[in-house]
């Protein structure tokens, strides 16, 4: 019996695309290369369905395994050279909102994954995904109250605008150009807390919904965590050919790794004013994960 294995033995020793071009290649930062983020926690959930197969003249529960799939998630700090506070991030209106005293903010952006399994597949053993089209996003910030700001309240449904106003999240300064994600957005939720019995300040607590598409734009010397320009469709067929060839290789040690084909279905980016930028990149496994 060998020794138990410590986390810090482990790394993410490559993932397929290029860096600046294909999205978890940009993301996150593998052996040999330079993506935007460095991970620090990787998780990864290996599930076989279940079928029960009782039948008549069974005495106990019976049960069969049945196709596979798996998921992770890989949480990292960002940027990957300098790991920095958010302090220096910024949460913006074009026009209206809120964006005095903001403490933090936090943005959600989503892709759901569609199961295109068959019986066409040459693979009989596992569950095949891709991912949709359609990128959403959301996302929610704290903020103190500013007695020389008018609260503004939640979007009304009496009038769709043609467009909401532009909401931009810078995540640090980097030059002349900063690394930024942007797109319109309307308030649907505000609370607001007012601690009388001690001597506290009034808390603003902020929910946002997307409508359209994000935007990334790269800094002057650090890579956003897309690539520059509008976030569509996460990466998952790099050639074009209809078939999943995203693969992302997991070491757990020397000789122990752990490689699959995936895509990201969720990105969570967290701008804390007193503490470090942390981003969580859901991934679905697309077909096998082969241990070796």
């Amino acid at each position: 019996m060998g020794i138990a294995l410590e986390g810090i033995q482990g790394t993410i020793t490559s993932i397929a695309g290029t860096v600046g071009t294909t999205d978890l290649a940009t993301m996150i930062t593998t052996a040999g290369a330079n993506g935007a983020g460095i991970p620090h926690t990787v998780n990864i959930t290996m599930v076989s369905e279940t079928g029960v197969i009782t039948s008549q003249g069974d005495t106990a529960v019976r049960n069969r395994a049945m196709l596979k799939s798996w998921t992770g998630s890989i949480t990292m700090r960002y940027p990957r050279v300098t790991r920095q506070m958010g302090n220096n991030g910024t949460l913006s209106w074009a026009s209206g909102g809120y964006s005095a005293y903001v403490q933090d903010y936090s943005l959600n952006v989503q892709a759901a994954a569609l199961d295109y399994t068959s019986m066409t597949q040459s693979d009989k053993t596992y569950r095949y995904f891709r991912p949709s089209l359609l990128v959403g996003f959301s996302g929610t910030f704290n903020a103190l109250f500013d007695a020389a700001v008018t609260l503004p309240g939640t979007e009304s449904p009496a009038t769709a605008p043609a467009s909401y106003a532009a909401l931009t999240l810078k995540l640090l300064e980097d030059g002349a150009s900063d690394p930024a994600l942007a797109g319109n957005a309307f308030l649907s939720q505000i609370g607001h807390t007012m601690n009388m019995g001690t001597s506290e300040l009034q808390r603003l607590a902020f929910s946002f919904m997307g409508d359209g598409a994000l935007t990334a734009t790269a800094g002057s010397t650090l890579p956003c965590l897309w690539p520059a320009g509008t976030i569509g469709q996460p990466t998952w067929d790099i050639n074009g050919d209809g078939t999943p060839d995203q693969t992302i290789v997991v070491t757990a040690a020397s000789g122990r790794t752990f490689t699959g084909t995936c895509f990201w279905t969720s990105v969570a980016v967290n701008v804390p004013m007193t503490g470090l930028i942390d981003v969580t990149v859901g991934i679905q496994g697309t077909g096998p994960y082969t241990l070796a």
